[in-house]
């Protein structure tokens, strides 16, 4: 009886515990990321940009966007990229991205502060002003 306790408290603690946790497919590039796979059209909620991140805060980072490439324009402009938190599906991006790199990342939100996905690849690094990472397929 003790024994069947104690397994059938495990499952119903890994059921929930699972239930908590991000649930998404992987996808392996950038540009598989940001499209629909069923007409190639970039996700409406998405935003493009080339960034450099500027400093690092608990659970976030301060971002300069050089360039917007599709989405929302924010163009010089600063924000802040919010860290997820594992269930959540964001990206835990002060992990991800380093201050003083830079990277072309897809984003959603846009006022004063973006998020990153974690369901797919969201970003890339820019080194010299090459683009580095899985791009596409192939």
């Amino acid at each position: 009886m003790n024994k069947s306790f104690v397994l059938s408290t495990c499952l119903v603690f890994c059921f929930y515990a699972n239930m908590d946790a991000c649930d998404c497919l992987p996808i392996p590039t950038f540009c598989e990321s940001i499209v629909d796979a069923d007409n190639g059209q970039l996700w409406e909620q998405l935003s493009v940009h080339h960034i450099k991140v500027l400093s690092a805060q608990p659970n976030s980072l301060t971002i300069k966007v050089k360039k917007s490439f599709a989405g929302e324009n924010l163009e010089g402009l600063q924000r802040t990229i919010l860290d997820g938190n594992g269930a959540n599906c964001i990206l835990f991006a002060s992990i991800n991205l380093a201050v003083g790199e830079e990277y072309i990342i897809a984003s959603t939100g846009g006022s004063d502060t973006i998020l990153l996905s974690e369901c797919g690849l969201s970003f890339l690094k820019v080194v010299n002003g090459e683009v580095i990472g899985a791009i596409a397929p192939g």
